[in-house]
């Protein structure tokens, strides 16, 4: 995760989870000789977050971008730290990737449905798999519906939302001596929550390859 932080200045913070990313990611600072505007933080967003919230609370600190690019399913939780903490701006624009492989339906559910968010949805193929497709959400806050509630996902969408967790879970099965997931199946998990996403959000995608954008 990656939250540029303004408060008289801009500051990025960015969470990484692998130890080992992190000082790769310090020393690629420090060699850029922005090591005075981005800290680089070591762990994972459910513990990180909450702690974060805490240091930056009261201090006229604001978030006005953020991108998730962790595990589909911390999304809608990290998000909700960052509303109950009243730390977004007006008008923060939140990426996400990786919304549709493996997935993050209840994430998707809450942007495209909740007043308090702008959202569109962008169709990229996936990185190294040109014939598997993927999704980012663009999303723009808006603080003055931030108190106005989401309806509860509905079932279909809480089902999706076990089948990327299964998913994610195969792709770690190599490690273990398992066989984890081909481009093949890839390919056809994607097709399928895409149809299903679709049909129960009604969703407007826009397009994007090598080539460009197109709606």
């Amino acid at each position: 995760m990656h939250i540029p932080i303004r408060s008289g200045r801009t500051q990025v913070l960015t969470l990484e989870a692998d130890a080992a990313h992190a000082v790769v990611a310090q020393n690629l600072i420090a060699f850029a000789g922005l090591s005075h505007a981005v800290e680089v933080l070591t762990g994972h967003s459910e513990d990180l977050l909450p702690w974060l919230a805490e240091r930056l609370a009261g201090g006229g600190h604001h978030i006005d971008f953020a991108f998730l690019d962790q595990r589909g399913s911390r999304y809608e939780a990290d998000l909700a730290v960052l509303q109950r903490a009243d730390l977004l701006s007006d008008g923060a624009i939140l990426v996400a990737d990786n919304v549709l492989k493996p997935g993050a339906p209840l994430f998707l559910w809450q942007v495209s449905t909740s007043r308090a968010f702008t959202t569109e949805v962008v169709s990229v193929p996936e990185f190294a798999m040109s014939d598997v497709e993927d999704w980012m959400t663009v999303s723009t806050y808006h603080k003055a519906c931030a108190h106005l509630s989401c309806e509860e996902a509905p079932k279909t969408v809480r089902v999706l939302e076990w089948r990327a967790d299964q998913m994610r879970a195969r792709t770690h099965q190599p490690q273990f001596g398992g066989g984890g997931v081909d481009f093949t199946e890839w390919s056809k998990f994607s097709q399928e929550m895409h149809l299903e996403l679709c049909s129960v959000l009604k969703l407007q995608l826009r397009y994007y390859d090598s080539a460009g954008s197109k709606e």
